[in-house]
C-alpha cells in the first residue's frame, strides 16, 4: 500500500481504544468518518473503503474474492487485526447468532449490539460513558441509553 495513504491510515487510528473483556487487546478506534452502522471509511484511489479492510490488508495481504472482514471484538470502528478475521457472510451471521448479537437501535441512526450493550454496562462503573462513546463509535447519550437499558 502506498505509504502516503499507510500515513493518512494511521493518523486516523486511536490504538488505545478499551479493551473488551474477552479479548487479549485492546481495540484501535478509526477515529475518522464511520457510517450510520460504526464502520470507519477511509478513501483509497478515489473509492471508499472500510477502514476495517484496509487495516486487514495492510497486516495481512489481500483479501480473498467474495469474502468478508469480521470483528472479533464486535466493535464496528476497531481496525485492530488481532480483533479481525476473514470470513463468508454466512459464517458472520452464524457468528452473530451464536453471540445472541441482535441490533439494538438507540437513535441518531447509530446501533449498538446486544452484546456491545453488555460490554457497556459491565465497564461502566470503571470506564466514563465518554470514553465508552469513543470505543463503540457513538455518542455519550447513545452510551447513556444503552447502560439504561433494562431489556
Amino acid at each position: 500500500m502506498d505509504s502516503k495513504i499507510l500515513k493518512r491510515f494511521w493518523s486516523k487510528v486511536n490504538k488505545h481504544g478499551s479493551k473488551v473483556p474477552y479479548m487479549d487487546s485492546c481495540c484501535w478506534v478509526w477515529t475518522a468518518y464511520t457510517d450510520a452502522k460504526g464502520h470507519g471509511r477511509i478513501a483509497i484511489s478515489k473509492e471508499a473503503v472500510y477502514a476495517h479492510r484496509a487495516s486487514w490488508v495492510i497486516h495481512n495481504g489481500d483479501i480473498p474474492s467474495s469474502m468478508h472482514v469480521l470483528h472479533k471484538c464486535d466493535n464496528t470502528s476497531c481496525v485492530n487485526p488481532k480483533h479481525l478475521f476473514v470470513g463468508t457472510h454466512q459464517a458472520n451471521m452464524k457468528d452473530r447468532d451464536s453471540k445472541g448479537r441482535g441490533v439494538f437501535v438507540l437513535g441518531y441512526g447509530r446501533v449498538l449490539t446486544d452484546i456491545q450493550v453488555k460490554v457497556c454496562k459491565a465497564r461502566h462503573p470503571l470506564v466514563t460513558h465518554s470514553q465508552l462513546a469513543e470505543c463503540f463509535g457513538v455518542s455519550r447519550p447513545t452510551i447513556s441509553r444503552a447502560i439504561a437499558r433494562t431489556a
